[in-house]
Parts: structure tokens; sequence; C-alpha cells
């Protein structure tokens, strides 16, 4: 009988249950990304593929502004997470899964990479530079794609050892030894313990719905507040409490408010340029029926320095400030609060703010072309 050729680099038990639990955990998170989505009735990635300005930003973009296309975009996302995570915390079609998650996190990737320049178009859980969380996973998945089917327990490995045994009764050990990689079972070890650490997932997905049904019970602040995106497999929460104390105070009156729709001023040197708009202002004016009166301003500086110094050596360039007509809100307003409908409500106003841009334009030649005659 050939003896069974003895594996290269065979790593301990501990080091074998970490990488079981290291696979688990990405199917974990992948599982409850898919869930979170899906049971959010709202959820949609067209905040998320809008924001993209690298590679395929282009192409991303189309796919935000087609209504079917997104929709199917959003279908194939959640469904992909959802059975990527179940197959991955179960060891099922172990490789096959992680190549496909491997693809899904690319495409999170590609659309809004954490690099220099590019890092304020979304909302972050943290603070990245090129290798974000995305990426990390990518490469953990990579690794336990290039493992054997048989080098950790799941279904596979048990799948592959009835597999083994049906073929033992048909061919000869040496044969049998050559079709089956991975490490050998020792001598004896009874056929129920071995099932059992194939079978590893199962409580794994027992404890996911235990936690699951205790969230739900505690109305889970994740959920009511999903952002577009995410996984990415997600990104950043609001800040909820300051959105609820602005909108208390504009019910309550007697103030005015100023607010960028990208969630933050834009410091590019172009200011006929925007950044993508942010479901924050969205929040707060489909919470409050207040008047939403578009502003655009030319001429400050993004160094205060040069500002004052402006004002004194004439350098500085004239400051207008065009008024806009009240963002008409109303359809918006009457729809049920969702991600969608404050990232609708911010978008619409910044395209309010960008076409002022285009009448400050003509009015800052009007003043040239009086101030030279």
């Amino acid at each position: 009988m050939a003896e069974q050729v003895p594996e290269v680099g065979v790593v301990g038990r501990v080091q074998r249950a970490l990488l079981t639990l290291l696979r688990v955990a990405i199917g974990w998170h992948f599982l409850y990304e898919g869930h979170a989505k899906f049971f959010s009735g709202s959820w949609t990635s067209a905040g998320y593929l809008d924001a993209s300005r690298w590679l395929l930003g282009g192409a991303f973009q189309w796919m935000a502004s087609h209504p079917g296309v997104i929709a199917l975009v959003d279908a194939v996302n959640i469904g992909g997470q959802i059975v990527i995570g179940l197959l991955l915390v179960t060891g099922t079609l172990t490789r096959a899964t992680s190549l496909a998650a491997i693809a899904l996190l690319l495409l999170y990737y590609l659309a809004n990479p954490p690099l220099v320049g590019l890092g304020l178009a979304v909302p972050s859980d943290g603070h990245y530079l090129v290798v974000d969380r995305n990426l990390i996973e990518l490469l953990t998945l990579a690794v336990l794609a290039a493992l054997p089917a048989t080098f950790l327990p799941g279904v596979d490995r048990w799948f592959l050892r009835r597999r083994g045994r049906a073929l033992a009764g048909a061919h000869p050990p040496a044969v049998l030894a050559a079709d089956l990689p991975g490490p050998a079972a020792p001598a004896g070890a009874p056929g129920r313990r071995r099932l059992l650490a194939d079978l590893v997932g199962l409580p794994f997905l027992g404890a996911f719905a235990y936690a699951l049904f205790r969230k739900r019970q505690w109305a889970s602040y994740e959920e009511k507040n999903l952002v577009d995106a995410v996984t990415a497999a997600s990104t950043k929460t609001l800040d909820v409490a300051s959105l609820r104390e602005l909108s208390w105070m504009l019910a309550r009156g007697g103030v005015v408010a100023g607010m960028h729709p990208e969630g933050m001023r834009n410091k590019s040197d172009d200011p006929y340029s925007f950044l993508p708009a942010q479901r924050g202002v969205g929040k707060v004016l489909h919470a409050v029926d207040v008047p939403v009166i578009p502003v655009f301003i030319n001429g400050l500086i993004n160094d205060l320095y040069r500002q004052v110094k402006s004002n004194f050596d004439g350098t500085g360039k004239k400051i207008v400030v065009v008024f806009g007509e009240p963002v008409d809100l109303s359809d918006l307003r009457a729809e049920r609060a969702s991600p969608r409908v404050h990232h609708a409500i911010a978008k619409r106003t910044l395209e309010a703010i960008g076409r002022l841009g285009e009448e400050e334009k003509q009015r800052r030649r009007e003043l040239e072309d009086g101030a030279s005659k």
C-alpha cells in the first residue's frame, strides 16, 4: 500500500482553529450586512455609487442614475452578501465562495478607495489610507481560497470524506490517497467527533439568530440609521443626536441654519465644483417643514490669513452672493423617511445651488465688464 505523503507546512490545532474562526467571522459580517440591508426596506447603494470618483466612477454613476439598474445592483448585493455569509460560516464551497466575496469586495474598493484626494467622497467608520477593511477582508479571503478544501472543518471536508469512503469500495487505497489532498484523520478517530467538527458552523448560525433576536428586541440603532453602502460590506452612522438637536431648534423657530448639502465645506480651488450630496441635510429637512433657501457665495478664500490680507492689498476677488427661490421638497417630504429619501432631498438642494453657481458666473462677468468701462 502506497504511503500517503505528509502535507508540507502543516499547522497545529490552535492555528487551524483560529483560521476557522476567521472564516466564520467574515461570513458572519457578510450575513449580517445582507440581512440589515434587506430588512431596512429602503437601503440602496445609489449614494455610494454616485460618490465614486476613481477608475470606474463613470460606470458606477451611470448605475446610480438608472432606477432599474440600481434595483438590480441592490438585489445582487444583498442576495450575494447573505449567500456568501451562510456558505462561509458553514464552510460550504469555501474556495468558490471566497472568490465571489473577493469580487464583491473589489467592487466596493474600486468604487470609493481610500486614496489621497478621494477620501472625502463618502463617510467612513475610521481613518484609512490606501488600506481599508474591504481590502483587508479581500486579502484574508484570498488566503482562505488558497487552502486545500479539506484543510479546515466545514461542510466541504465532511462531503469529501463521505466521497472518499464511497470511492474506497471501488479503488485501492493508493488511488484514494492521491484523490483526497489535505491532512489525514488520526487512525481510529471516532466518526462522530469528526462530524461534529465539520458542522462547527451550525452553532455559530444559532448564535447569529439569537443575537439577531436580541438586537430586534432593543430596536437596533444601527438598522434605524443605516447609511448608503457599505459594506461596503457599511459606513459611519450620522451624528444622530446633533441632527435631532438641529431639527428641534429649527422646529422651534427663530433660528436660521446654514448647511452644506455635501456635509462639509468644499475646499477645492474651483468654486463651481461640488462634493457628492450627503443625506444628513436631507434627514433634517425631511423632519422639519421649514423653507429651504439655496445660496451660492463666491469670492471667499480657503485661507484666513490670505482673506484678511486681501482686504488691504486689493488682491481679493469681489464677493458675490446669489439667493434662489425656495426649493420645493413637498413631494419628498410626503414620502416615508428613509436613507433614499434623505439623499434625494440633499441632492435636489445641491442641484439648486449648482444652478445658482451658473447665475453667479453671469453676474460676475457683468460686474467685471462694468468695472472695466
